[in-house]
């Protein structure tokens, strides 16, 4: 298992215990909203200047984040500077899908992989949902020490509270379920704008789908409550961004935020999001 010296304010809980199964591959995976430039700057986060908000400033903690995790395969949402990230990463491969015209910074989703631990087998689709604010992408890769295909999809779905917005993230989901190769473990992850409280019906979607999420609601306390989000004024705290499974793919531990947490954005953590991290393995 990996572990991260000095990285000590993300200590690895184990959250499974090692099975009477034969491992056969292990890989770390990382998902994070990385808050869109620009999107920073005017989305009147409390007590911040815009001068500590700048894409500068962030970009750094963003990418020495990253590095510390030493992930095999990341995905970013609210990405709108990709040119940033191959540049400091020049050891993965990546493919990067924009929301398009629907999105006021520019920015999409983007899948970061280690070229030494996959291999692309194929794009599978970058899709823009024309109903407002959202897109997905999915690949398949090949783990290169066990030469297993992976499906590995990435979303970051519409925002916002309300009928019509829970509506919509339902359709969204239920438009990208269907493309996702059942005969391939998939790892889904991504920022759905959605709680798991009985109140969205994507997560009926999703479970009926046959996907896992293995540790929902263990990220980070603030004041008691759990969250992976704040929202611009720092007062409500969710948990809306998920890692989900399905397949001989299991969660055999996670990095857990620290448990007592500034607002976001912070000196230490450039976005408005908790960066979810993993360590995969399969199973035969």
């Amino acid at each position: 298992m990996k572990t991260n010296p000095d990285f000590p304010s993300l200590p690895i809980d184990i959250i499974m215990n090692r099975l009477t199964c034969d491992l056969i591959g292990q890989f770390r995976v990382l998902s994070y909203n990385i808050l869109a430039d620009r999107a920073a700057q005017t989305g009147g986060f409390v007590g911040k200047s815009v001068a500590e908000l700048e894409w500068d400033v962030r970009l750094p903690i963003l990418v020495e984040q990253i590095t510390r995790a030493e992930p095999d395969l990341f995905a970013l949402q609210e990405c709108n500077k990709i040119g940033d990230f191959i540049e400091a990463f020049p050891d993965y491969d990546f493919t990067f899908a924009s929301k398009g015209k629907s999105s006021r910074f520019g920015d999409g989703v983007a899948l970061l992989w280690r070229r030494h631990t996959f291999t692309l087998r194929r794009n599978v689709f970058e899709q823009e949902h024309d109903d407002n604010h959202s897109v997905s992408l999915a690949v398949v890769l090949q783990h290169n020490s066990t030469q297993l295909d992976f499906m590995v999809a990435t979303t970051h779905l519409k925002a916002k509270p309300g009928r019509v917005n829970v509506a919509m993230r339902g359709t969204q989901i239920g438009r990208l379920i269907p493309r996702i190769d059942t005969s391939l473990p998939t790892i889904l992850m991504g920022d759905l704008n959605a709680v798991d409280d009985g109140s969205e019906p994507l997560f009926s979607y999703l479970k009926e789908a046959r996907f896992q999420e293995p540790f929902t609601m263990k990220w980070s306390t603030y004041k008691e409550r759990k969250f992976t989000s704040f929202d611009a004024g720092g007062v409500v705290l969710r948990t809306i961004d998920h890692l989900l499974l399905r397949g001989t793919l299991r969660c055999a531990s996670f990095i857990k935020a620290p448990p007592h947490c500034e607002t976001l954005p912070n000196k230490h953590n450039p976005s408005d999001h908790l960066p979810l991290i993993a360590d995969l393995i399969v199973w035969k």
